[in-house]
């Protein structure tokens, strides 16, 4: 059974880790789409131009929520929206919550939001299991493209540190941690 499960456990990671690269490789794609597009029209900016980089927009996004879909079907399901958090100890992130949301920050792919200037927010929810893994990311605000953005960020550090799962007098529990992002372009 451990090896069942070691072996589920490295497959769902080298899904991920293909999806991630995937998005890697759109990212690639896609700056060399807008690269084109700059030098299509050069320092021009009309209606037929708006609308090449709106549908470059729009590609991408789609290609984010699709990797991220594949991601998660490998995940066990978890509506985090309605889970019940039974707990006496929250979760700890081993570096502490600023440590994490740095780690988000390091992460975040600024060069991909096409926002000019604000401040955008964002509720990330997941799980934290037992072992203290993430899984069940989801990222909720106004902004789709911070939302689903943040969402692979989460998924890219989900391996580089560990939560301390939550306790329920004395044993390791599942719960789901809400953390706020958010973030001001200029």
């Amino acid at each position: 059974m451990k090896k069942t499960i070691i072996f589920f456990s490295a497959l769902s990671f080298s899904i991920s880790s293909a999806q991630l690269s995937k998005i890697e490789q759109l990212d690639n794609t896609y700056n060399q789409k807008f690269k084109e597009i700059s030098e299509k029209y050069e320092k021009v900016y009309n209606v037929e131009r708006k609308k090449e980089e709106v549908k470059i927009i729009m590609d991408r996004l789609e290609g984010y929520e699709l990797a991220i879909k594949v991601i998660q079907k490998e995940e066990p399901k978890v509506d985090v929206m309605h889970f019940q958090n039974y707990f006496t100890t929250p979760p700890e992130y081993e570096i502490g919550i600023n440590g994490f949301r740095g780690l988000v920050a390091q992460h975040f792919n600024t060069s991909a939001v096409t926002l000019e200037d604000g401040i955008v927010r964002t509720m990330a929810r997941f799980l934290v299991d037992e072992q203290g893994n993430i899984s069940n990311i989801t990222a909720i605000g106004d902004y789709r493209e911070f939302n689903l953005l943040t969402t692979i960020a989460l998924y890219e550090i989900r391996n580089e540190g560990k939560w301390k799962p939550a306790e329920k007098d004395g044993i390791p529990v599942p719960s789901v941690l809400a953390v706020p992002i958010t973030m001001k372009f200029e």
